[in-house]
């Protein structure tokens, strides 16, 4: 059953697909929001280049927290009160940030905001499983693109209130010229400007102390915010006018209370979707075809079940820590690299990345109805690794080759981890805690991979193409083992 034919069968469950939509468009603004403020981030806390850059990995780390327990959470709470209430306290978060005055209370308001995005992420993935069932691979990519929506966006809402200007050629002089600041040591503290000898980014290395309120930073994170709780109030209006958190068809829950025990059933017998039927109940059943096939299959035995969510979680691992660790340091390669891009044209080749990767999403929603996830997942590779056939040998010399091999890598990337979901549910019926473990595992890669490739950029700035190429080898030699664990598990049922 397509797209049209589902959202006409449930036109409100659509509806909250579509705010719970416009939620993940608030953890793309968030999630875009903190690299380009660094600098003025770095100013408000009056501290140095290398401590600033530590709050990536500490919103990864919380992120990894949040998602972790929500997997335990999820099975005793509606997966909508999760969501609401992780909206919210992401909401005020990232109102928190700009109003931080130590670099502790900032460490603290980025763990708080990773750990209120993992929450959202689990859950909201979780409950597009659960409401659309094996017909949820457009509702997924759909969340997932509104997610790149709002990454794409969040840069031009927080340039224009940027004091600082991170330029090679422009930083001292930005700094002193709207700044007057205290060059900070162990020892004391002495009025000062910069020495304009320091080379760049030596200029970074030294704490900065100036009057906070001369920074803007805090207008632009109050919008974001701003736009945060609306969407979190139309969503909370949504959810109030119906509650109801009825599963797909295809994903039905049985329950079955005993004094001490939940004994859940995932799959919905063929005689209660007869029942169903027969009820005139809107949640129907594609065809004949999948009616036999309930019948007929064998629950996957549970090794089964651990095998596929260990290949996928490695799987996701790589394909995530790509993702980001690509966006991340793509520009500072640029201009790092014998290319010597300059900071507006390095600027121009991340956006073509994160465009190419936020509307070919919106490509995918349609894909989707007429290909496989597998097969959509399998296209994503050959793209990823066409784009290494030309970032690693000519990547480093010719302009065109870096401008095209990122194209292409957006667009491989980009629909990588919503179809992944849609691979697994034919599989083994996706559960909240499955969710939090390959999730897991997707945070891991986020901070794990920009450290590896930030600690050798500069020394060897072509460390960016060779650890791209070895996690893009990575993430094809993984899938093959999902494809397997795949075949394996599907003969077992069908035996």
């Amino acid at each position: 059953m397509g797209i049209i034919n589902e959202v006409k069968s449930h036109k409100y469950r659509a509806w909250k697909s579509c705010v719970t939509s416009l939620l993940f468009t608030t953890l793309g603004l968030h999630s875009a929001s903190f690299g380009p403020s660094l600098i003025d981030l770095m100013v408000q806390v009056n501290t140095t280049i290398d401590q600033i850059t530590h709050i990536l990995p500490t919103r990864a780390f919380g992120n990894m927290i949040g998602t972790t327990l929500c997997g335990f959470l999820l099975g005793w709470f509606d997966h909508q009160v999760v969501l609401i209430f992780s909206s919210l306290s992401m909401s005020l978060s990232i109102i928190a940030v700009p109003f931080c005055t130590s670099l502790t209370q900032l460490y603290f308001a980025m763990a708080w905001n990773g750990m209120s995005g993992g929450f959202l992420v689990n859950s909201g993935n979780c409950w597009v499983i659960n409401a659309w069932g094996r017909e949820m691979e457009s509702f997924m990519q759909v969340l997932h693109f509104c997610f790149g929506i709002g990454a794409f966006f969040s840069p031009m809402i927080i340039e224009p209130f940027l004091k600082v200007k991170a330029d090679e050629h422009d930083l001292k002089s930005t700094l002193t010229t709207n700044f007057p600041m205290n060059i900070t040591t162990t020892n004391s503290t002495f009025d000062n400007t910069f020495n304009m000898t320091d080379s760049f980014p030596d200029v970074l290395k030294k704490p900065i102390t100036s009057d906070a309120d001369q920074l803007e930073l805090k207008y632009a994170y109050l919008i974001i915010g701003s736009i945060s709780l609306f969407i979190w109030s139309l969503y909370v209006i949504t959810w109030f006018n119906q509650k109801t958190n009825k599963p797909h068809p295809t994903r039905q829950i049985k329950e079955k209370k005993s004094n001490e025990t939940v004994i859940k059933v995932e799959i919905l017998t063929l005689e209660e979707i007869d029942l169903k039927e027969k009820n005139n109940d809107s949640l129907t059943i594609a065809n004949n075809k999948e009616k036999e096939a309930l019948e007929t299959e064998k629950k996957p035995e549970r090794y089964h079940k651990f095998m596929i969510v260990l290949f996928s979680a490695l799987f996701i691992h790589t394909a995530y820590g790509l993702e980001l660790s690509f966006g991340v340091m793509l520009a500072s390669y640029a201009r790092l690299s014998a290319l010597h891009f300059d900071k507006t044209s390095a600027s121009f080749v991340t956006s073509c990345y994160w465009a190419c990767f936020t509307f070919f999403r919106l490509i995918t929603v349609v894909l989707i109805n007429f290909i496989s996830s597998r097969s959509m997942l399998i296209i994503d590779l050959v793209l990823i690794m066409l784009s290494n056939c030309i970032l690693l040998p000519f990547g480093g010399t010719y302009p065109w080759a870096l401008w095209l091999g990122s194209i292409l890598m957006g667009l491989g990337v980009s629909s990588i981890y919503p179809s992944l979901w849609g691979f697994l549910e034919p599989v083994v019926p996706v559960t909240s805690k499955m969710t939090s473990a390959i999730n897991s595992c997707a945070c891991i890669g986020e901070f794990i991979v920009p450290v590896i490739i930030g600690a050798y950029i500069q020394t060897d700035p072509d460390v960016f193409l060779y650890i791209v190429f070895l996690y893009s080898s990575l993430a094809c030699i993984f899938f093959s083992l999902c494809c397997l664990a795949e075949f394996i598990i599907l003969k077992y049922k069908r035996s």
